[in-house]
């Protein structure tokens, strides 16, 4: 069987599952990540399977981020900030810390673990999943100020996620793999943040004149995708993060060219059917077998995340005020790709402890995913 072929019986099966789940009055996304979920666990399947899930896995994720990453940043336009609420702000960043700090407390103080690869789960564990909102949120045609809120925030925190993640790396693979004081991580640091940054400016002004030369949809389209394309090559042959640089061309696109609406409606054209593949490798990647690997780990990752969301964002009511901070805390839950993308790339960097750091993260997914798209859906329809 070719790939083109898994590929295409996969986007069927999902649009299938999808309807059922709809008319049981669930996310359609859930009946994505179950497809993937029992394709990749069921043993005949799995066996016979597994080469294409690779295959797919090698290209959709990359491409798939990078879409997100910048449909994302393309949201944050400096009419659109100055229409938010500042309470957005506030919300974000005291959910983030919370989480962030709770995670790191449990495994460092309570479990014993090394700073490093507390450190780096707490990094992991702050990310929220904008995929799963993004479709939930255009599914039940979500309007309003929880939806606005969603969005707004669930972009700040993956941006958060990202610089907290790119800053411990460095620190975490020195401290685990040598004690000698040569090696200076504030240097890595900020060198990848300012090559990052840069990089995106670049590409982000570069893609504003780009697009005004190209205004037709027919154009644009393949414009579109082959400039982030390109943007991912450059990051790969810079060995730097994709998310963040894409975010930033977003964010920097959006605010220089009158083609955002443009570039939103080509990008449509294709994120769906991206997003349900992607969904679907993703599930097939969720085994019960890495839940049951992590152990104890596995249990204090998920409470620990879970509580610094909802706390973190009941916390902020302090500050705000805001009356919706009770829904915003539960649909924070939701935690995917950010997650998995991270994951991997620690699986790769740290490969002592980086099996051990996956299978956490990948506990956290397992359950979020199962529990988060119906309760996201329960919150923002209310039903």
């Amino acid at each position: 069987m070719s790939i083109f072929l898994f590929t295409g019986i996969l986007l069927f099966l999902a649009i299938y599952a999808g309807r059922v789940f709809h008319k049981a009055k669930l996310p359609v996304v859930t009946g994505y990540i179950l497809i993937g979920f029992l394709l990749g666990n069921f043993p005949y399947f799995s066996s016979h399977l597994s080469p294409y899930f690779t295959q797919l896995t090698n290209y959709i994720d990359e491409l798939a981020l990078a879409v997100i990453s910048f449909e994302m940043g393309m949201e944050f336009t400096i009419k659109s900030l100055r229409q938010i609420e500042g309470k957005i702000f506030v919300i974000t960043i005291t959910q983030a810390v919370v989480t962030y700090i709770l995670i790191f407390s449990v495994f460092k103080i309570i479990l014993s673990v090394s700073t490093a690869i507390s450190l780096i789960i707490a990094s992991i564990g702050v990310a929220t999943a904008p995929d799963i909102i993004i479709l939930v949120i255009r599914e039940y045609n979500v309007k309003g100020k929880l939806g606005e809120y969603l969005k707004g925030i669930v972009t700040l925190d993956d941006l958060i996620t990202e610089l907290a993640f790119i800053t411990t790396i460095p620190i975490a693979e020195k401290m685990l793999r040598t004690s000698t004081a040569t090696f200076n991580p504030t240097f890595i640091i900020v060198k990848e943040l300012i090559l990052s940054i840069a990089l995106g400016l670049i590409l982000g002004i570069a893609f504003a004149f780009i697009a005004k030369e190209f205004r037709k949809l027919r154009t644009l389209f393949p414009v579109t995708i082959g400039f982030i394309l390109i943007a991912i090559g450059i990051a790969r042959l810079l060995n730097l993060h994709i998310i963040f640089i894409l975010l930033i061309i977003g964010i920097v696109f959006a605010n220089l060219s009158r083609e955002r609406p443009a570039v939103i409606s080509v990008l449509s054209q294709i994120d769906a059917p991206l997003f349900i593949i992607f969904l679907i490798v993703n599930g097939s990647a969720l085994s019960l077998k890495l839940l049951l690997e992590s152990g104890i780990l596995g249990v204090a990752f998920i409470l620990s995340r879970g509580l610094g969301k909802v706390l973190g964002v009941r916390l902020s009511k302090v500050f705000t005020g805001e009356k919706l901070s009770d829904k915003i805390g539960m649909a924070l839950l939701p935690q995917s790709e950010i997650s998995i993308y991270l994951a991997v790339l620690t699986k790769h960097a740290i490969k002592p402890y980086g099996n051990m750091i996956f299978s956490v993260a990948m506990s956290g997914v397992i359950v979020f995913e199962i529990i988060g798209a119906p309760l996201l859906r329960y919150i923002l329809s209310g039903k």
